[in-house]
């Protein structure tokens, strides 16, 4: 092999990825900004919970790999193991899938038990007692844990280095024990994927500050702005500490009357024939001009969050237009690539984790592994 993939990453064989080229996207900071862009936003939660509801009431099934008897009986020894998991396979399935979506990568550890019947120890109860090995778990490792990857010399991963709650140790999961779930249209051999929230960034980025703004103004136009006039010598730099104290507790005041990012004022006193007015305390007025109809804007960058997920098909109904048979279209479209997302999920399934798992208990011949699949999404009525 002469030539390399490109990726860039800080250090060789120790390294963090750095293909982001916006600073607020790269590293952990993205991590806590798609976590913000999924937990905060309306329109990509309700994508994520439909996305949800799809995987989750999907049904798995396991395909023999053959007609004879030892290939049925490696199924159905699959189809133990799925069963035998600490948690449904859905609810894996539906973690996975998310990461995906979220953050553009998803880490599982394959966490293996001898399978010897209901045993005390936590971790270690089987359904089964033939002492074959299964699956304890396929433990989902947050994104947010993250320390570090690990490339071999010639640029291959190795695994990573992960630093998370309670402990906070750098453990290194080598990638022999993780099943590695990367988002369609990864290049470079990236081990973090892209995230699906990438490319709506920038309209999320400016319909919260619009959001902001908007409901600023609206309060303000309601509420009023707190004023406080002070004597000029509160203002002044030679004020004693006592005045400084004093100003002080006036800021507090005001702005407590209502907590903004600038909920009040406070400014020199008005001069009178009789010198300085001293203290006064008023609530300004809102302004009763027309101001900026925000609506058309929000509802434009809520339709490119949308669209950036083939889902705008959430806004259907919500205007004066709409069909069926559009609705439909847009529908199966999107069902058609959160297919693509499980389809990938499956290969790294069937491609690492059941070989192995095979291999493990004694099944060496390729020709006899099970596979998985999922089912449709829905059954659409013969008229329709």
């Amino acid at each position: 092999e002469i030539g390399v993939s490109g990726l860039k990453r800080s250090g060789n064989t120790h390294a963090t990825i750095d293909e982001e080229w916006l600073a607020d996207l790269r590293g952990k900071k993205g991590v806590q900004v798609y976590r913000e862009m999924a937990d905060n936003n309306s329109t990509i939660g309700a994508i994520l919970f439909t996305v949800d509801s799809f995987t989750r009431k999907l049904k798995w099934e396991v395909d023999a790999g053959g007609d004879s008897p030892q290939a049925q009986e490696a199924a159905e020894f699959l189809d133990g193991c799925l069963r035998d998991l600490d948690e449904p396979f859905s609810n894996i399935m539906g973690e996975i899938v998310r990461g995906l979506i979220v953050y553009g990568w998803a880490a599982n550890e394959m966490v293996y038990k001898m399978r010897g019947g209901d045993e005390s120890s936590a971790g270690a109860s089987s359904l089964f007692s033939d002492n074959r090995i299964g699956w304890a778990k396929i433990a989902g490792r947050s994104q947010e844990s993250l320390y570090d990857w690990q490339f071999s010399e010639a640029g291959d991963l190795e695994g990573l280095y992960q630093q998370g709650s309670p402990r906070y140790n750098v453990d290194f999961i080598p990638i022999e024990k993780m099943l590695l779930f990367r988002s369609t249209g990864t290049s470079k051999g990236n081990p973090e994927g892209r995230s699906c929230l990438r490319n709506c960034y920038i309209s999320y980025y400016f319909l919260k500050r619009i959001q902001t703004s908007e409901a600023i103004g609206v309060s303000r136009s309601l509420a009023g702005l707190p004023k406080m006039t002070v004597p000029l010598r509160l203002l002044s730099a030679d004020a004693t500490t006592a005045e400084k104290s004093l100003l002080s507790n006036f800021q507090q005041m005001v702005s407590r009357i209502k907590a903004d990012e600038f909920a009040g004022l406070v400014l020199p006193a008005e001069q009178d024939d009789n010198g300085p007015t001293g203290y006064k305390f008023e609530l300004l007025t809102g302004s009763t001009g027309k101001t900026a109809d925000t609506n058309p804007i929000i509802d434009r960058l809520e339709r490119n969050l949308a669209r950036a997920f083939l889902a705008d098909w959430l806004f259907l109904g919500s205007g004066t237009t709409g069909s069926w048979a559009l609705a439909s279209n847009k529908t199966n479209l999107f069902a058609q690539a959160l297919g693509g997302f499980l389809t990938s999920v499956v290969e790294v399934f069937n491609d690492k984790a059941i070989p192995q798992l095979m291999r493990l208990n004694g099944i060496d011949d390729p020709e006899l592994f099970p596979t998985i699949r999922h089912s449709d999404f829905e059954e659409l009525p013969i008229d329709e």
